[in-house]
């Protein structure tokens, strides 16, 4: 929905996106087994594996407001706010560069399928931002034969992203190990691991935080249309070095109670939880680069 007003225009969008039935394998005894020979030695029985569509599931949902307002010729303003509503799932989805990844979801359902919300639970995904909010300004000064002058703040500020508390490479447990009902032995072992949750997914929160950027173009007429240009960019402009995220590792504590899959409910921090432990840690002055203030220059010539 939006509307012009005058030298101005206000925008809102609602976003909505759901993402389910995804691509799985599922191993599962009534798929069968097929033994491997190969030269007339047989390397074992091992179980056929099957892909299907999963229960899994994302949500997001977002209120999106973007509006802008000329001022005068000289001065021109705006800004965009986005409200996520609901950024929420069971299953976070492919990692970068691994399409096609799967999970332990509908592998040897009769020993896991008990104990998936310890590994599948629901909540807040990673990516999910309360508030984001982008407000700019354009200041243009003509120079006459000498060019002009495009001077453009923009402030950033945006809440804290999420994290869980979750232990990685947690073995199966004896009562889950108890429960097979005749697959292969290769296929299960103790040594089977994956990353079980201490409570809903997103739990934990990082910090917000604001910066302002700066940027700088000048560019002056020499002959015809033909405009050489300047331009130079400041991120960062105030030097924010404040910490927005850190070290999340944590570990089950073996001495908590169990759940009824033999799965420790309590969780020990690591030694460097809530400490920075990579320069992705700070407030990146944009996105793939670390460090605190960043400039950037570049120039070229319009026709």
């Amino acid at each position: 929905v939006g509307r012009e007003f005058g030298r101005g225009l206000v925008k809102a969008i609602y976003e909505w996106r759901k993402t389910f039935d995804m691509v799985e394998d599922f191993i599962r005894l009534s798929d069968g087994q097929t033994t491997i020979v190969r030269d007339g030695a047989s390397f074992g029985t091992f179980n056929n594996v099957v892909f299907e569509n999963a229960d899994h599931e994302r949500e997001y949902q977002a209120l999106i407001l973007q509006s802008n307002y000329r001022v005068t010729d000289r001065l021109t303003g705006g800004g965009s706010y986005t409200l996520q509503i609901r950024n929420h799932g069971n299953f976070t989805g492919e990692g970068t560069n691994t399409p096609g990844a799967v999970s332990i979801f509908g592998d040897y359902p009769e020993i896991f399928d008990p104990s998936l919300d310890r590994v599948f639970p629901e909540g807040r995904l990673p990516t999910f931002q309360r508030h984001k909010l982008r407000i700019y300004g354009i200041v243009t000064q003509d120079l006459g034969a000498f060019g002009s002058v495009d001077v453009a703040p923009i402030w950033r500020a945006s809440s804290g992203q999420v994290f869980s508390f979750a232990a990685a490479g947690f073995p199966i447990t004896a009562i889950e190990l108890a429960r097979n009902p005749g697959y292969p032995v290769n296929d299960i072992n103790p040594s089977f691991a994956r990353t079980i949750f201490f409570g809903e997914r997103g739990a934990g929160r990082f910090k917000g935080y604001g910066v302002l950027d700066l940027s700088a173009t000048y560019s002056i007429p020499v002959w015809r249309s033909a405009r050489p240009w300047l331009k130079v960019d400041l991120f960062n402009v105030l030097g924010n070095d404040k910490l927005i995220a850190w070290d999340t590792t944590v570990t089950a504590d073996l001495a908590s109670p169990r759940d009824a899959n033999g799965i420790p409910t309590g969780f020990v921090q690591g030694p460097r939880f809530g400490q920075a432990t990579s320069d992705a840690h700070f407030i990146q002055p944009f996105p793939g680069q670390d460090g605190g203030r960043a400039f950037r220059m570049a120039f070229g010539v319009r026709f």
